[in-house]
């Protein structure tokens, strides 16, 4: 881990509270993973806790990261208020990313919500495996970079919960509706809320596909001293607890406890 000052080379409003800034990091881009993220001070004040957001896209031909982060309290506020040019004060790479194996050769991606952007990075790594991904959004209107996912993919499946794009339903309902078809994955990686990940988990289980899931916990220090961000883990004897910012965000789905 290392801490980076880094340029803002873009800005992109995306929609009425969504953003995405990418940054100007040669040391970061060279390193990063899929599925880790950044550790981001949004303002000077020193009472202000540093807010997590995963990487969603890895450049290191061109020196640059980009993330995209939606507006949820005062921290995301005063960062979404940085303009191009702003450097930005940054703990990265932070957390374990997902599994990058030339092995998989046919490849199920799953993401709900915001928890769908840390899965562009991952798709890129897989330039010549069979993609199918799955995104799921409330509305038409929150389908935000979808277009940009399916451009990579072999396979694009749209989820809305309200039926105005795609695939009327959640992203559990169209991963079964895949798996039953027959037309099985090497491995599923998915990320997103936690109820999401539990249905993915059980499906993977069921038809007895490896499956790395990335999760969602709120965090204060992002290197696993504050213990905020506990998970229950299986052990050989039993459990323990993992913590999220440092043992994951990334774990296989059959290592986590789901409650």
């Amino acid at each position: 881990m290392n801490r980076h000052f880094v340029e803002i080379v873009e800005r992109k409003q995306l929609n009425s509270d969504i953003y995405q800034f990418t940054v100007r990091a040669p040391e970061l881009a060279a390193r990063a993973l899929p599925g880790q993220f950044l550790h981001i001070n949004c303002s000077d004040d020193v009472s202000m806790l540093r807010r997590p957001i995963s990487i969603f896209d890895i450049d290191a031909t061109n020196h640059r990261l980009s993330f995209i982060f939606q507006v949820r309290g005062r921290g995301t506020a005063l960062l979404a208020q940085k303009k191009v040019g702003a450097k930005l004060d940054i703990l990265a790479p932070l957390g374990t990313g997902f599994e990058i194996k030339p092995d998989y050769q046919n490849i199920y991606v799953v993401g709900g919500g915001i928890g769908v952007f840390p899965l562009y990075a991952l798709l890129k790594q897989y330039p010549d495996a069979h993609k199918t991904t799955i995104l799921g959004f409330a509305s038409v209107g929150k389908c935000i970079r979808a277009g940009t996912f399916a451009d990579i993919s072999d396979q694009f499946i749209c989820c809305t919960d309200d039926g105005s794009s795609g695939f009327h339903g959640n992203t559990a309902q169209a991963l079964e509706r895949q798996l039953q078809s027959g037309y099985l994955p090497d491995i599923i990686f998915a990320c997103g809320p936690t109820v999401m990940l539990r249905a993915i988990a059980k499906l993977a289980a069921q038809f007895n596909i490896p499956c790395q899931v990335s999760l969602e916990e709120r965090m204060a220090c992002g290197i696993g001293a504050c213990l905020v961000c506990a998970c229950k883990t299986r052990t050989e004897s039993g459990w323990q607890h993992s913590h999220v910012c440092k043992d994951g965000p990334v774990f296989w789905a059959q290592d986590v406890i789901w409650e």
